[in-house]
C-alpha cells in the first residue's frame, strides 16, 4: 500500500482541499493510504469525505511582513510574505516539513500552493506533484512571469524579486545538505504538474505545452431553501466576510427587486437577521449550487474556483468581487471571455444593480456562459477524477 501525502500550505478557503477530497476518496479506495497536511484544521471535518482520513497541521507561517512593495507582481513576491526572505524561519519550515516525511514516510507529495514543502523534498526519494488551479504552479522560465499583463512590469524587478528568494531559499538548502536550485522553476520541477483548471481561467497565460485536467468540483450536498418572491430576476450570492465591498453589495441588493438567495460565512445570526428582507434572504448554511443554478439567472461571488466553475458550467453569467490577486486573475479571465463582469479589489466602491442590469440585459454574456458550458459538457467530474488517479498510479508503480 502506498502512502500519499496532500501538502496544503498557503491561500485561504476550503476549495483547496475540497478540490482533491474526491480524488483522495477515490484512491483511498484502490488501497493507498492518504494523509492531509493542512494549513487550517478548523472546519475540516465538516467536509464531505474528510472524515474517512488523517489530518495534521501544516508548517505555516503566520506573522505579518511589513514594508514590502505593492501592488505583489509575481510569485516570488507571494513567497517575500511567507518566510523568504527570513533564512531562520525558513529553515524551521523547511526542517518541520521535512520531520512530517520522516514520520509519515510518503511514496507520492500532492503539493497544492505548498512551495516550502516542494523546497523540503528536495534531495528526498519520493515522487512529487503541484495540484491545483494554476495560480500556484507558474510556468517553468527564468525569472518567474508577471501576474500582472497588464501593468509594464520591468524586467529588472521581477529578477531582482526572484532572486532575493532565491538566496534565502539556497541558504536554506545548503544548511540541510541538498543541492541548491539555480532558478526558482526548479522548485516546481515535481513528476507531474496536475492543472485543475480548464486553459480559459489559467492565470498565466504564457503557459506553454501543458495539459490541463479539468475542476474537480466538491461533493455535491447542501440546503435547498426557497427562493425569495420577487419581482426581478433571481441571483444568487456567496460571498466572505470580511470584504471591502461587502456591505455596499447587501444595502443594494436589499433595496432592489431582485430575488436574492446568499450564503455568507461569517455572519452572527443576530446579523443575518437584521439583513433579511422579503426580496432577500441568508441562508446560514452552504447551499446546493446545482440546486440554485437551474433556476439562478446570475451568480455573483468572490470568484472562487468551485462557485465560479458551478456558476460557468450551468451557463449562467457572473457578477465577480475578487478579494485577492489570485481570484483577481480569474475574474479578469472570465470577464476577457465575455462570460462576465469583474469589480478590481481596489476600486472604493461598487454599484452592484448596474453591474446586474448591464450583466442581465446584455444577452452576450448568458451566451458567452452558455458556450463554455457546452465546450466542457462531457468534460465530467468522473472522467477528470479517473485522469488524476490513473496518473497518480503510475507515479507510485
Amino acid at each position: 500500500m502506498s502512502r500519499i501525502l496532500y501538502a496544503w500550505e498557503m491561500g485561504g478557503g476550503y476549495g483547496h482541499i475540497n478540490g482533491f477530497l474526491p480524488v483522495a476518496q477515490r484512491l483511498r479506495a484502490q488501497g493507498h493510504h492518504v494523509i492531509f497536511a493542512v494549513k487550517d484544521l478548523t472546519r475540516v471535518q465538516g467536509l464531505p469525505g474528510a472524515a474517512d482520513f488523517g489530518f495534521l497541521q501544516a508548517p505555516v507561517w503566520q506573522a505579518e511582513v511589513r514594508g514590502l512593495p505593492e501592488p505583489m507582481i509575481s510569485y516570488p513576491e507571494i513567497l517575500h510574505r511567507f518566510g523568504y526572505l527570513d533564512g531562520v524561519a525558513l529553515l524551521g519550515f523547511t526542517k518541520a516539513w521535512r520531520a512530517l516525511y520522516t514520520l509519515i514516510g510518503p511514496d507520492l507529495l500532492i503539493a497544492d500552493h505548498a512551495p516550502t514543502a516542494l523546497l523540503a523534498a528536495r534531495g528526498l526519494k519520493f515522487q512529487r506533484a503541484c495540484y491545483g488551479n494554476g495560480f500556484f504552479s507558474p510556468p517553468r522560465v527564468t525569472p518567474l512571469p508577471s501576474m500582472r499583463p497588464r501593468l509594464q512590469i520591468p524586467l529588472k524587478r521581477l529578477v531582482n524579486s526572484e532572486q532575493a528568494v532565491l538566496k534565502t531559499a539556497n541558504r536554506v538548502l545548503n544548511t540541510i545538505g541538498v543541492p541548491r536550485l539555480d532558478n526558482l522553476a526548479q522548485l516546481f520541477a515535481v513528476d507531474e504538474n496536475f492543472l485543475m483548471t480548464p486553459q480559459e481561467l489559467d492565470h498565466y497565460s504564457s503557459r506553454n505545452g501543458a495539459h490541463y485536467y479539468g475542476t474537480v468540483l466538491s461533493a455535491q450536498g447542501g440546503t435547498t431553501p426557497p427562493w425569495p418572491e420577487a419581482a426581478g430576476p433571481r441571483v444568487f450570492v456567496y460571498m466572505k466576510t470580511p470584504h471591502k465591498h461587502l456591505d455596499q453589495l447587501l444595502n443594494q441588493l436589499r433595496s432592489s427587486n431582485y430575488a436574492v438567495l446568499a450564503h455568507i460565512p461569517g455572519l452572527s445570526v443576530a446579523q443575518r437577521q437584521a439583513l433579511q428582507t422579503p426580496n432577500f434572504h441568508i441562508s446560514p448554511q452552504p447551499v446546493d449550487m446545482r440546486y440554485v443554478c437551474q433556476s439562478a439567472a446570475a451568480v455573483i461571488c468572490q470568484a472562487g474556483f468551485g462557485t465560479l466553475q458551478d456558476a460557468l458550467l450551468a451557463g449562467l453569467p457572473t457578477l465577480l468581487l475578487p478579494a485577492n490577486l489570485e481570484q483577481f486573475l480569474t475574474a479578469m479571465n472570465v470577464e476577457e471571455m465575455g462570460a462576465g463582469l469583474a469589480v478590481s479589489p481596489e476600486s472604493p466602491s461598487v454599484d452592484s444593480l448596474q453591474l446586474l442590469q448591464k450583466l442581465l440585459d446584455n444577452p452576450a454574456y448568458g451566451q458567452r456562459a452558455r458556450a463554455y458550458a457546452e465546450k466542457y459538457a462531457d468534460h465530467s467530474q468522473e472522467k477528470i477524477i479517473t485522469a488524476v488517479v490513473d496518473r497518480c498510479s503510475a507515479l507510485l508503480a
